[in-house]
């Protein structure tokens, strides 16, 4: 059987081709990296003792979720649902299938470079699934944190930064990937989409561009429906800085601890 040769010109192509794909993606590594050097201790954990009642049964649980500091001054965005996971279930039932099922936060901290820092919730939104909780004391110096003022708007394919805090087990090691936006949703309300295949460490995440803008943080969004009706999405910056912008006391938190 005669083979046919591949062309020299196609040849050529080819390798330019792959050194081409091959410098984009050490290119996207490397600014990954400085924004992952930034932010990484951004990213911090947060545990909680939850109080669960129902039909008169209480029960107690330790959980364990990551966040975002926001401010210096340890202002710090977490999902909803770790603080009361039955709120997110049951906004995807109809009401006659809901339960009275009430959640109470009796402790919290926030786990910053190992130490414990005591800390309470300052507001809540379920529609967003987002919480925001503060130290009970201003720090005595600023916290690494995001900010809210130089925030991200990806594109659809643009490749985003996520990162992600292990547990105790990993010496809480901090990790980062690079995920493509595979959807921007603008209507009822606006998120992105990273893809199903990244849910399980985008939940609690927070997203920057390259450039290290902040896009926002992965949530869970619930509507009700059939099987398909909670999704992780990435809760754009923008809508958590609005929330933020109820919680006056962090301005003068964050100030307290930049001027200490």
């Amino acid at each position: 059987m005669k083979h046919n040769p591949i062309p020299r010109h196609a040849a050529l192509t080819l390798a330019i081709l792959l050194a081409t794909m091959a410098a984009h993606a050490d290119r996207s590594a490397e600014k990954g990296r400085v924004v992952f050097e930034k932010y990484k201790d951004a990213v911090v954990t947060v545990h909680m003792v939850l109080n669960t009642s129902f039909q008169g049964q209480d029960q107690e649980q330790d959980t364990w979720t990551n966040g975002v500091v926001l401010s210096a001054g340890g202002l710090t965005a977490i999902p909803l649902t770790s603080a009361d996971p039955y709120a997110s279930y049951a906004r995807a039932l109809p009401p006659e299938k809901r339960r009275d099922i009430e959640t109470r936060v009796s402790r919290m901290e926030i786990v910053v470079q190992g130490e414990r820092v005591a800390a309470e919730s300052v507001i809540r939104d379920s529609d967003l699934d987002l919480l925001l909780l503060r130290p009970l004391e201003v720090p005595a110096k600023p916290w690494v944190h995001t900010g809210l003022d130089h925030i991200g708007v990806p594109g659809l394919l643009e490749e985003t930064v996520v990162i992600m805090q292990l547990g105790e087990v990993a010496r809480r090691a901090h990790t980062a990937m690079i995920a493509r936006v595979e959807a921007v949703i603008t209507k009822p309300r606006p998120y992105y989409h990273l893809g199903e295949d990244r849910s399980d460490g985008l939940i609690a995440a927070p997203a920057f561009t390259l450039d290290g803008a902040f896009i926002g943080l992965g949530v869970y969004r619930t509507v009700q429906g059939g099987g398909d009706n909670v999704a992780v999405i990435i809760l754009p910056a923008s809508e958590i800085a609005e929330v933020a912008a109820q919680v006056p006391e962090h301005v003068a938190d964050a100030a307290k601890a930049e001027t200490r």
